[in-house]
Formats: C-alpha cells, sequence, structure tokens
C-alpha cells in the first residue's frame, strides 16, 4: 500500500488528538498536511474531521476509510461506532451528526501577584493550590487559567523557572489547554538588568525566554506596540485581551504604570474587523485603575465602548470587585485577584493570601466569583468570606451579564 496514504491517516489521527487536547493551531497544521493545502484562519472541529474521513478531501484517493473503517466513540464523541467501507458512497450525505463537546459553564483560575523566588515555593505552592481546587471545590478540570503579573520576584531566570514548573503541574492536574493560559507582566516581570545592559526593549526577555515561552510555546513580543494580545476562542464566543501595564518601567522609573495606546488601538482595531459583537469580552493587566496607585482609567472608556464586560488584575495584594461606570447604562466590573504568593513583608495589612476562581454559567450569562484566602504560608487554602453584607459576608458575588442575542 502506497506510504503516502499511511502517512495522510496519521496527520488525520494527528489532528483528532490535537483537538481532544484543546490545541487548535496543531489541529489545523495536521490538516493542512493531510490535505497539502493551506486553511487559515479555520475552525477545526469534529464535524470537520468527521467530513474528512467521509468524503475525499484529500488529493488522490481518500486512504481514511482502508486504515480507519471503523471510528469508536472515544475517538468522535458519537454515542455509537461509525463505519464505512472504504469504496463506499458517503454515509452521512448532506447531514453531518451533532457532537456536543461543549459545556453550559467554564471554570476560570486567576491567580496573581506569586512572587516566587525558587523552586522549594513553587513545590509547596503547587501541592496547597491543587489541595484546596481538588479535595476542597471539588474541581477536576481548568477551562482557563489566567495569570495577571509579577509572577517573579526579581525577574531572574530562575524565578521562571521554578514559576514555569508550577505552571506546567497546574496543566497535567486539570488539563489546561495552552491556549487557554492568559498571561501578562507586572512590575516585578521587569528585569532592571536587563534594562541596565541591553537596552529598555529587552527588559522582559527573562520573562519571555524562561516563562511565557515555555508555557504559551509562543514568544512575548519586545516591541511595545505589539503587547497587546488577543486570544480568541470560537467555540465559546470568548475574547481575551492581555494588555502590559508595565511597559513603562524601568530602572529608573519603578513606579510607572499605563497603558500602551498604540497597542490598544491595534489590537481594538483587529476587534472592529471580526465578527465578535455578542462574545464576552474580559481584558487582563496589572496595574490598578482605582485607589492610590491607580494608572489613567481613560483606555476604559474604549474598552467599555468595545464590549468588554469584565477585567482583571493584581498589583494591590487584595482582592476586590469595583464597577467603571461610563455612562447610566454601560460600564465594565474590575475583579482584583489579591496576592497569591507574596511574602509578608509586602502583603496589604489584614488581607491574607488570596486567588479567585470564577465561573461562567453560559445559559445563565452570569460569572461567579469564589475568592479563596490563606492565612499562613504553610496553611490551607479555604474560603474568603467578604462580599454582601458584613455582618453575613460571603465567599463569594455574581456578576450579571447582558443576555446575548440569538
Amino acid at each position: 500500500m502506497d506510504e503516502n496514504y499511511f502517512n495522510k491517516s496519521t496527520y488525520w489521527l494527528q489532528a483528532w488528538l490535537a483537538l481532544r487536547s484543546g490545541n487548535q493551531q496543531q489541529t489545523l497544521d495536521a490538516v493542512n498536511h493531510y490535505l497539502e493545502s493551506l486553511l487559515e484562519n479555520e475552525l477545526i472541529n469534529e464535524q470537520f474531521l468527521l467530513k474528512l474521513w467521509d468524503e475525499n478531501k484529500a488529493k488522490g484517493e481518500n486512504p481514511l476509510p482502508v486504515h480507519s473503517p471503523i471510528l469508536p466513540p472515544a475517538l468522535t464523541g458519537l454515542p455509537e461506532n461509525v463505519s464505512r467501507l472504504p469504496n463506499d458512497p458517503p454515509i452521512f450525505n448532506n447531514t453531518m451528526p451533532q457532537i456536543n463537546n461543549t459545556t453550559d459553564e467554564l471554570v476560570l483560575l486567576h491567580l496573581s501577584d506569586f512572587h516566587i523566588n525558587n523552586q522549594d515555593e513553587a513545590t509547596r505552592y503547587i501541592s496547597q493550590l491543587k489541595s484546596d481546587l481538588l479535595n476542597e471545590l471539588k474541581i477536576k478540570q481548568l477551562d482557563y487559567l489566567i495569570l495577571s503579573g509579577d509572577i517573579g520576584n526579581y525577574a531572574t531566570t530562575g524565578e521562571y523557572q521554578a514559576a514555569a514548573f508550577f505552571v506546567e503541574s497546574l496543566i497535567k492536574q486539570f488539563s489546561i489547554s495552552r491556549e487557554k493560559i492568559i498571561i501578562t507582566a507586572g512590575n516585578h516581570d521587569v528585569s532592571y538588568d536587563l534594562s541596565k545592559e541591553e537596552g529598555d526593549k529587552k527588559k522582559f526577555r527573562h520573562f519571555n525566554e524562561a516563562f511565557y515561552q515555555p508555557i504559551t510555546q509562543k514568544s512575548y513580543p519586545l516591541d511595545y506596540n505589539e503587547q497587546a494580545i488577543l486570544h480568541i476562542d470560537q467555540e465559546n464566543k470568548l475574547l481575551f485581551l492581555s494588555l502590559n501595564s508595565a511597559w513603562e518601567i524601568d530602572h529608573y522609573f519603578e513606579k510607572r504604570s499605563s497603558i500602551h495606546s498604540v497597542a490598544l488601538a491595534l489590537a481594538l482595531d483587529e476587534i472592529l474587523e471580526g465578527d465578535y459583537q455578542n462574545w464576552l469580552k474580559i481584558a487582563v493587566w496589572h496595574h490598578p485603575v482605582t485607589g492610590d496607585e491607580k494608572m489613567n482609567d481613560e483606555f476604559l472608556q474604549q474598552l467599555v465602548t468595545n464590549g468588554f464586560k469584565i477585567c482583571m488584575h493584581g498589583h494591590i495584594h487584595e482582592a476586590k470587585d469595583e464597577l467603571f461606570k461610563y455612562d447610566s447604562n454601560r460600564g465594565i466590573r474590575i475583579i482584583a485577584a489579591g496576592t497569591f504568593g507574596a511574602p509578608a513583608k509586602e502583603q496589604t495589612t489584614g488581607i491574607p493570601l488570596q486567588y479567585n476562581l470564577l465561573t461562567w454559567n453560559k445559559n445563565e450569562a452570569c460569572i461567579t466569583v469564589q475568592t479563596r484566602r490563606k492565612e499562613k504560608p504553610e496553611g490551607a487554602w479555604k474560603a474568603d468570606a467578604r462580599w454582601g453584607d458584613s455582618n453575613s459576608p460571603t465567599a463569594s458575588y455574581k456578576i450579571e451579564l447582558a443576555k446575548k442575542e440569538n
């Protein structure tokens, strides 16, 4: 049998496996190899791959039914085996079966201000967090991981290697797709040594090479104009915009913070050119837009008028729920995650270590934010009741989203 047939079937199977792991880019690459043509920005789902098996879309004779005449439910997600003899006509004709692997709820873990110093800290942090998620909150899978800056403490390679170990353990334990990890830089991710020795635009090189790139398998752009990064989830109609509020910081100016106006404009133009009218849009950065250390908040007006409903940040080492109002009908909810691992001397007085777990119920158009706390470095995470009535506070709050148009 022609070896090329075997190779084609292998690419098709690789596409299924990549799709199951949530890696859309690897799925697209495998399909392009199979078809010997180039598809760009096309959403590949189970129906698409099943149609390739059922029809002759590759160059030459269709090899798939030869090598895979029976497709089991474990592969397709369908309730029964699907079978087709190699020379038979397509079995689905114009009606493809509906394969529903989506869920009504997505679970998002929001961590900020790690300030990780070494591998020992990372090992302790990951054990404590996994115990809380698995044993206390009964979380088996995370759909998104959001990291809103201050991953390291002094922006050294060793710190980022320890942080990468921490995140890799989360990826493995909770089946997180790398494409669904949102990372932004904080002021502690600026290397003053690199700023002095290699120039201002190289100050995020350690952050990129030792953490961002190994985790996301993509490079963090060092050009400030490109540091507004879109993450597009076609399946769930969810869009994240990651912004760098630490781009102005260097060894001379340690306290400056802002959103780069050109980077934001380029990202918003890309959104305007796409079809994201009824999507949930979330922006992530590091610095606050309220309080003593707030940066200029004028950019929030642009986010509101472009349909953003939620923003997430860190830096202030305290979980907060705030609202920026643009007009009487529109605004954006501001979620601060607190600090996940800052040393005691850098914690806000009276505020424990914290993190947020968000659940987006798509049918009910609402997000529930659970806040967790850890009062002692060697202790366990627990519910952090601080929301609502001060006489009977709760450990969670809800954000009602506008109903999507059908």
